[in-house]
């Protein structure tokens, strides 16, 4: 800043001017150096209110764009999720106890004749689901006629059939575990639909013997049957004959049989497909 000059010179015309305090050596530098840069200091406050109310919305702008991505993300990964889970389930926990058809037969102990045994009948959906729909066929025929319509109606109708499968189940298992014969069911080693189709057919009227190589008929599977039926005579409405109910479970077993075998055979691909586990 330069240095402010205060002496009195003598004017011509007889006053005198105070030149020494001349305006541009007195204003000082950079304080305000023009009108417009005269506001700057009052009006920073604003701004910085501004800036800052702006940046506080910015901030909760993004933070509910957030939220919804992840209320979007959520939703699409619900199914996704329960579709790893089905990937997951094992298929022996759907179809029961089997064979690939990639692996070589070999005689099972009898712990492991036990697992088969629970597995196939207690902890296998395929037989529920049998049952199910046995039961929906009956209700519609209104089969027996004594149980009626209704819930209690087809209630009744899928204890008596899942009754008979259990008894049928437990007899089967106990003649093969006598006999030394293959419980389980084995997927063709061939390929094409008819070869298959055949293969899955002709497994419910013979198996293997403790060999793993010799077939041998299904008598445990028919005796199995045949007990079942002629016990459900005994909770069954009004007087029925033993043989008869017997008989009738036997040539169930030869038409529900075949089919089961031939589900078994082609939903394997068709879970395969669908990311399902062998095991």
């Amino acid at each position: 800043m330069a240095q402010q000059s205060s002496h009195i010179v003598p004017a011509q015309d007889g006053t005198s001017d105070d030149i020494g305090t001349s305006q541009s050596s007195y204003e000082p530098d950079g304080l305000f150096a023009s009108e417009e840069n005269r506001d700057e200091p009052l009006m920073q406050p604003n701004r910085d209110r501004l800036a800052h109310a702006e940046a506080a919305h910015a901030s909760e702008a993004q933070g509910n764009r957030t939220v919804d991505k992840k209320k979007n993300t959520g939703d699409t990964e619900k199914p996704q999720t329960t579709l790893v889970e089905m990937r997951d389930l094992p298929i022996i926990w759907l179809i029961g106890p089997y064979v690939p058809s990639d692996r070589p037969l070999q005689p099972l102990t009898t712990d492991e004749r036990k697992e088969a045994y629970l597995r196939q009948t207690f902890l296998t959906a395929g037989s529920y689901v049998a049952s199910l729909f046995n039961a929906g066929v009956e209700q519609a025929r209104d089969v027996p006629s004594a149980w009626g319509g209704g819930m209690q109606g087809y209630g009744r109708r899928f204890g008596s059939l899942y009754g008979q499968f259990v008894i049928q189940s437990t007899v089967q298992a106990a003649g093969n575990a006598a006999l030394g014969y293959e419980p389980r069911y084995d997927l063709c080693k061939c390929t094409g639909f008819w070869p298959r189709t055949r293969h899955a057919i002709v497994r419910n009227f013979v198996t293997y013997n403790r060999t793993e190589r010799e077939l041998r008929p299904q008598l445990p599977l028919y005796a199995g049957a045949l007990t079942a039926g002629m016990m459900s005579s005994l909770w069954l409405p009004g007087r029925r004959s033993a043989w008869q109910e017997g008989g009738h479970s036997v040539l169930s077993q030869v038409g529900y049989g075949s089919a089961i075998n031939v589900v078994s055979e082609f939903a394997l691909d068709i879970l395969h497909k669908l990311g399902m586990k062998k095991k």
